[in-house]
């Protein structure tokens, strides 16, 4: 019976098939190197024609709004030259007699009749079967600075970028890189240990 069993053992490969690996491995790898050549074809692109156009918008705005302010500005330096110019001597003109003063008639008063609601009371002795809602009365604090706490961003003016908030452009690629060493380092120490 001895003879039945032997001492040999089948060796079975450790840590199972390495093809999904490599497949996500060659994927990830793929999705870095497009994603590294999207941003230099973006930053690479014609963006400087669109911000040229921006300038020369803003530029013929503030033509615009210094031509208006010239107008403004002679108008009214007109309107102090007309109104320093001397006018003739003012002449005397008649004045009406003062009235005399009457006072109209007041009116007789009248009766104004006066409606109260009727008094139905419950056996709480709560009238109109109502709770008293004067001892419920919620207390709201009010806020000290209004708005405290809330980081609003503040326009600079002359700038048209994107105020700095989440990963800048350089970033991108250096976090799809580090994701895909973490990823590789937890693959050899799954099959080392």
């Amino acid at each position: 019976m001895a003879e039945d069993f032997t001492d040999e053992f089948i060796d079975e490969e450790e840590g199972g098939s390495r093809r999904p690996f490599w497949i996500l491995a060659g994927l990830l790898s793929f999705l870095l190197v497009a994603t590294i050549a999207c941003i230099l074809i973006y930053a690479l692109s014609g963006r400087n024609g669109q911000q040229d156009q921006l300038v020369a918008e803003i530029v013929l705005t503030n033509e615009a709004i210094a031509t208006a302010n010239a107008l403004v500005t002679q108008t009214v330096a007109a309107q102090q030259t007309e109104a320093a110019r001397p006018t003739d001597p003012p002449t005397a003109t008649p004045t009406p007699p003062p009235a005399t003063p009457t006072t109209p008639p007041t009116p007789a008063p009248t009766e104004t009749p006066v409606v109260q609601p009727p008094e139905d009371e419950d056996e709480n002795g709560d009238e109109n079967g109502l709770e008293d809602e004067a001892d419920e009365t919620v207390l709201q604090p009010t806020p000290i600075f209004p708005g405290a706490g809330v980081a609003t961003a503040t326009p600079v003016p002359g700038t048209t970028a994107l105020p700095d908030t989440g990963l800048e452009l350089w970033m991108i690629p250096l976090a799809v890189l580090g994701l895909l060493l973490v990823l590789l380092a937890a693959r050899r120490l799954r099959t080392a240990g």
